[in-house]
């Protein structure tokens, strides 16, 4: 059963590992834009707003959360540079972890930039309606790499437990493997999970 079942799950995890190679190249040039459109947007929000108080404060305001979002930005571009370099090495554990940190940081980063929309919008000051189209292209290839990631991960360790068992239920199984699930446990904290196939 493990041999009719091997060529059809790294068929799977195949394609799950391409999926997430595009998705993390997605992710790079998305938020590479971003930061473009930030950098537009703040260069269209310098006129001279002396004459009305309350726009010239809500556009200092907002320039501070653009700089923050900056910060954002950047770091999202190295996670997901990270995540794609996680995913060619299959390092499982830090493959689950980047990709809960660039989904994480991605929904902090959206709040603050609809937040400062909402600043400038309220000092009527023209909000460029492809932010929200940017939001939506941003969000879905990160859920889509959160997801493959721990699908990806439990199907493996599930995968891995069923041999074991069928290797202790034939007896094939020799002495040093009778602790297969502690070491299957512990190749996983030392994201050596692939060493065990």
């Amino acid at each position: 059963m493990f041999e009719l079942c091997l060529p059809f799950r790294t068929a799977c995890f195949t394609t799950l590992k391409r999926g997430c190679y595009i998705c993390g190249a997605y992710m790079v040039i998305i938020s590479a834009c971003c930061i473009g459109a930030e950098v537009w947007d703040l260069e269209m929000k310098k006129g001279d707003h002396k004459s009305d108080p309350r726009r010239e404060k809500a556009v200092e305001y907002a320039r501070g959360l653009i700089y923050l979002n900056f910060a954002m930005y950047i770091t999202i571009l190295l996670w997901s540079v990270g995540f794609i370099y996680a995913v060619n090495k299959d390092r499982i554990v830090v493959m689950k972890s980047w990709a809960a940190a660039v989904i994480t940081f991605t929904c902090l980063e959206i709040a603050v930039q609809m937040y400062q929309r909402a600043v400038l919008w309220e000092a009527g000051l023209f909000v460029h309606p492809f932010f929200p189209a940017f939001m939506v292209c941003r969000i879905i290839p990160n859920i889509y790499c959160v997801l493959v990631a721990l699908s990806h991960t439990t199907s493996l360790e599930i995968f891995l437990y069923h041999k074991f068992d069928d290797e202790e239920e034939s007896g094939s199984a020799s002495a040093p493997q009778e602790g297969s699930r502690v070491s299957l446990l512990r190749a996983v904290l030392n994201n050596t999970l692939y060493d065990n196939m």
